[in-house]
């Protein structure tokens, strides 16, 4: 079963002012020019859009930092730049998003580099910056960082407790690193914090899934059911959790239920499909249907996946069309990883044998 990375940032809000202004700057501005300099890099910056107001805002920060200021107008100074430089960030992320929905994954890289360098210029700046800190681990993981990701997340779940996202991206950078049990204990915490979070119930299933607790695993997809009824994903990924179990009936009734709600779902008819195709228990055994619903997979999502072909190659051989199992198990051989190379050779023998695979 396939992680569903969900790595999520946040926006930062505009609470330097609130926090900052009053205190130091406008007090200090009887005083000297430079914190009406302060003040206008802090207007250019609180409400920037575009990447020219974002250096605009950043010119004026350093204008304003070019002089001699008190240590306090020096300590705003410096958060100051780490707000700016953290919205920047999160401008060059925003960008590289579209780029790779438009198709650009080069320059998305590019815009994505330029987001982290704002980042790491928001920490060192700002030590307790937890936006930029979680930003940035962020960006590590987007680049397959996660040991860098993971200590910022730690970063932030000392700063920011009760912020959720960071618990939810802390522990997938430990499920990234195949470090399960850690995953499991920090989506544990932040459903104390958030008890309604459907994907923390799902990726906490998925992380008891990788150690093999299927009985574990289950209980957590039911939950993620229970708050999305009407999502046949969750409906598919329970499906797969029931055949793990040999739950066959109720694997078989959520496949339909999942291909009801969403007729174009193909991992819906893939896992249907494997059922049909490899069932040990004959009365959940259907040629016909196991082939119609293994073509209907990749007719929805191609052939790109191993697993779509290897199920194919299930139904045709439990068909007893083994001469094209033997040729559509070949070409998922030629596209699975290495790790499961092993695994699909021994079903090529059984099919070169004349036998069809059951689980």
């Amino acid at each position: 079963m396939k992680k569903r990375f969900q790595f999520l940032r946040c926006r930062t809000a505009a609470l330097i002012c609130a926090m900052f202004i009053p205190a130091i700057v406008t007090t200090a501005h009887a005083q000297n020019n430079h914190a009406a300099l302060v003040q206008q890099a802090y207007d250019t910056s609180k409400d920037a859009k575009t990447l020219d107001e974002y250096n605009a805002a950043l010119a004026a920060h350093k204008t304003a930092s070019d002089g001699d200021l008190s240590e306090a107008q020096r300590q705003y100074v410096d958060q100051l730049a780490a707000w700016i430089h953290n919205k920047r960030g999160e401008y060059y992320a925003n960008e590289a998003v579209k780029l790779i929905d438009g198709g650009k994954p080069d320059q998305a890289a590019k815009m994505e580099a330029k987001a982290l360098a704002d980042f790491e210029l928001a920490v060192e700046k700002d030590d307790n910056k937890w936006q930029a800190f979680h930003n940035r681990g962020v960006s590590y993981a987007a680049a397959g960082r996660f040991e860098e990701a993971l200590k910022d997340f730690d970063r932030v779940t000392q700063l920011r407790i009760g912020f959720t996202k960071g618990w939810f991206n802390r522990a997938e950078a430990n499920f990234s690193l195949g470090r399960y049990e850690d995953a499991i204990n920090d989506y544990t915490t932040l459903l104390r914090l958030s008890p309604n979070d459907s994907d923390a119930y799902v990726s906490r299933g998925h992380a008891y899934f990788q150690l093999r607790q299927f009985d574990q695993a289950l209980p957590n997809y039911s939950m993620a059911v229970s708050l999305q009824p009407n999502d046949a994903l969750l409906r598919t990924i329970r499906a797969d959790a029931y055949q793990s179990l040999r739950m066959w009936q109720q694997a078989a009734d959520d496949y339909r239920i999942a291909v009801d709600m969403d007729n174009q779902l193909g991992r819906a008819y893939q896992g249907a499909a494997w059922l049909l195709s490899t069932c040990p228990d004959d009365r959940f055994r259907n040629p016909e249907m196991a082939l119609d619903a293994a073509q209907s997979a990749i007719a929805n999502d191609g052939d790109g996946d191993s697993r779509y072909l290897d199920t194919l190659a299930a139904a045709q051989a439990n068909a007893g069309q083994f001469e094209q199992a033997v040729e559509t198990l070949g070409k998922a051989i030629e596209k699975a990883p290495e790790s499961e190379q092993a695994r699909l050779k021994s079903r090529l023998d059984l099919y070169k044998e004349g036998k069809p695979y059951r689980q």
